[in-house]
């Protein structure tokens, strides 16, 4: 007839004390003999480090806390802010946030008495800036584009095409991640020839 057993915490022991030594044994003595600690695993395809189920419930912990972290740092870089704290319903919902599109932002202003057009209250910096005549959008019109050149506009028109070109420095201009100051064509003259223009602008991130 086969003998019982009982799991000592590393291997099978014949039960041969008493019943009273055996239920003591469950009561107390099993009660660390069955940590997790103490309970080897058997890693067949080698995905832990730990050889004992605490330790493997560790390693899972620290990997699923670098996960959230690396997608949560994924979402902020893309615009949206996240934590690693985040549950990871609501580290989906703010991937659905993320804007795919080209970032934009639209207007119309007046360009002021030398024909100097100053926008601010951007979110980004623009790669490529339109500014046309209101009342003529598709006549004359400034372009700035950072295939161009980071220093330059250039002045166009349906006409004549590319009327001339201005560097942004003279005119005190800039484009940087708060707003631009650009120099706007006046006719197929450069800027300062004329005054307050009412136009529409566009710029692209």
């Amino acid at each position: 007839m086969a003998q019982d057993k009982y799991w000592d915490g590393t291997k099978w022991v014949p039960i041969s004390a008493s019943y009273e030594e055996f239920t003591t044994h469950l009561a107390e003595d099993a009660i660390d003999a069955h940590n997790a600690k103490n309970i080897s695993i058997i890693d067949s395809t080698n995905k832990f480090t730990a050889t004992d189920v605490e330790g493997a419930l560790s390693e899972l912990f620290l990997f699923a806390s670098d996960g959230k972290t690396a997608v949560a740092s994924a979402i902020t870089a893309k615009g949206v802010a996240a934590s690693p704290s985040d549950a990871f319903p609501t580290l989906a919902t703010k991937i659905g946030q993320i804007i795919t599109e080209p970032v934009s932002a639209t207007g119309t202003a007046n360009t002021g008495s030398v024909s100097i057009l100053t926008v601010s209250g951007l979110s980004f910096q623009p790669s490529r800036i339109e500014i046309r005549y209101t009342s003529d959008p598709y006549k004359l019109f400034t372009l700035y584009d950072i295939g161009f050149s980071t220093t330059k506009t250039v002045f166009c028109n349906t006409t004549e095409g590319v009327a001339g070109e201005a560097t942004i420095s003279t005119y005190a201009g800039y484009v940087n991640s708060s707003g631009f100051k650009l120099p706007f064509l006046n006719g197929t003259a450069f800027p300062g020839q004329g005054s307050n223009y009412p136009v529409t602008w566009k710029a692209i991130k």
